[in-house]
């Protein structure tokens, strides 16, 4: 059964039912996100280069390793919680409901920006190379 056990639909009845929000998944994913804002800060002072758009002149090796620390610790963060969030919902409702959900929330937006968003980073950034 894994980790919601047999209560994973009656989990999400009720935190549907009631509008409720498991508090502390909410905390930890506002931690990885504003975590993510010194993530991609700290990339333009990295000694190892990437495809960041921006480098500043002064770099040292503490960035690397603060970037690797906590890429390492803030993408899993995302995956487990989008998993045993995915499981109560697939439970509860089904095959098709929880892909037609997935579709709208997660393929629309995506080809969205892909189509909109992708284009106009992608000239900015010629722009600022050259």
């Amino acid at each position: 059964m894994g980790p919601v056990g047999n209560d994973s639909a009656f989990l999400y009845k009720y935190l549907m039912q009631k509008n409720k929000r498991i508090i502390a998944f909410d905390a930890m994913r506002a931690l990885a996100m504003i975590a993510g804002v010194f993530f991609h800060g700290a990339l333009a002072y990295m000694t190892t280069k990437s495809e960041w758009a921006l480098f500043d002149i002064k770099t040292n090796v503490a960035f690397d390793l603060f970037t690797w620390g906590l890429h390492r610790v803030r993408i899993p963060i995302f995956f487990i919680i989008s998993g045993y969030l995915s499981k109560v919902s697939y439970e509860f409702k089904g095959h098709q409901g929880f892909l037609k959900v997935r579709f709208k929330k997660i393929f629309i937006p995506f080809a969205l920006s892909y189509l909109i968003i992708v284009p106009f980073i992608m000239s900015m950034v010629e722009q600022i190379r050259n």
